[in-house]
């Protein structure tokens, strides 16, 4: 920690080693990750855990070399989870990480037919190469909604 945040923040000395202790180990598991592919990593770290003894094989749909909709990324999604060893640091508040990503198994993406071709210039006139249309995390729902509203409130909101 710095002087200046020192100054402004009273943390009792085990409140001080824990978050050393978690920084110390995330700057470990980067350098593995690092290592691991190859001393770069050109994309956002998403935290997770690299580890080259883990493997994970998808189940892809029926003529298709690529999960795509709800039902194919989320049922590998599942596996991929009951599959991962656990990560456990005690330092952490966090209840265990994950092990790459879904993405590091598997081709993730949608049926060329159903691509807004139409948006392909203005993502490129931004340089957004990787734009998440299709991603696997467009699948996830927005859980405050859905807890706020329940099941028949959603019901409504689609029947409407």
């Amino acid at each position: 920690m710095t002087e200046a945040m020192d100054k402004i923040i009273d943390l009792s000395e085990e409140y001080r080693r824990r978050i050393q202790a978690m920084h110390d180990e995330k700057v470990k598991n980067n350098r593995h990750k690092l290592a691991g592919f190859g001393g770069s990593y050109n994309t956002d770290d998403h935290g997770f855990i690299y580890r080259e003894d883990f493997t994970f094989a998808p189940s892809y749909p029926d003529g298709k070399d690529f999960l795509c909709g709800a039902k194919s990324i989320g049922e590998n999604l599942g596996r991929f989870c009951r599959e991962m060893p656990p990560y456990i640091f005690h330092e952490s508040a966090l209840a265990g990480a994950w092990y790459g990503k879904l993405e590091t198994f598997a081709r993730v993406g949608m049926p060329k037919d159903v691509i807004p071709e139409e948006l392909r210039k203005t993502h490129e006139s931004y340089h957004m190469w990787a734009n998440g249309i299709g991603g696997m995390n467009h699948m996830g729902p927005d859980l405050a909604v859905g807890l706020c509203e329940g099941i028949g409130g959603l019901t409504r909101k689609i029947k409407y």
